[in-house]
C-alpha cells in the first residue's frame, strides 16, 4: 500500500487550485468568411488534405508545403531558346541578364524562373 508522505496535504476538491474553470463565456470563433458559400472556411479542408489516404487531394500537397516551408514555390516558364544554358564558355555574373550568359539568373534553376508566393 502507498502511504503519503508526512509533508503531503489531504486532497480538498474545493479549493482554487482543484475547481475546475465553468465552460461556455465566449464566443464560438468564426470559421467562415463572409464572401465566401459556408463549406469553405480556414479549416474545413485540412483533414482530406492532411490524410494519408486521399492522395489525390488537391489541397494535400499544398497543404503540406505551406506548413513546411510557409511558402509554395511555383515553376512558372523556361526562359531562353535553344542551347542557351548549355554554353560551356566562361561563366560571368555580370552577363546573366543577357544572351552571352551561362549562369541562371536571380531566381532561375535551369532556366526555370522560380517564383515563391507568400501566403499569409
Amino acid at each position: 500500500q502507498v502511504k503519503p508522505s508526512n509533508s503531503s496535504q489531504q486532497f480538498n476538491p474545493n479549493s482554487d487550485d482543484n475547481k475546475v474553470t465553468q465552460g461556455g463565456g465566449s464566443p464560438a470563433k468564426k470559421t467562415t468568411y463572409d464572401n465566401l458559400p459556408n463549406s469553405i472556411s480556414p479549416t474545413s479542408d485540412w483533414i482530406n488534405a492532411l490524410t494519408f489516404t486521399n492522395k489525390n487531394n488537391p489541397q494535400r500537397n499544398q497543404l503540406l508545403l505551406r506548413s513546411l516551408l510557409g511558402t509554395i514555390p511555383v515553376l512558372i516558364n523556361k526562359s531562353g531558346t535553344g542551347d542557351e544554358f548549355n554554353h560551356t564558355s566562361e561563366q560571368k555574373w555580370d552577363k546573366t541578364e543577357t544572351k552571352e550568359g551561362n549562369l541562371p539568373g536571380f531566381g532561375e534553376v535551369n532556366g526555370w524562373k522560380i517564383v515563391t508566393i507568400f501566403l499569409n
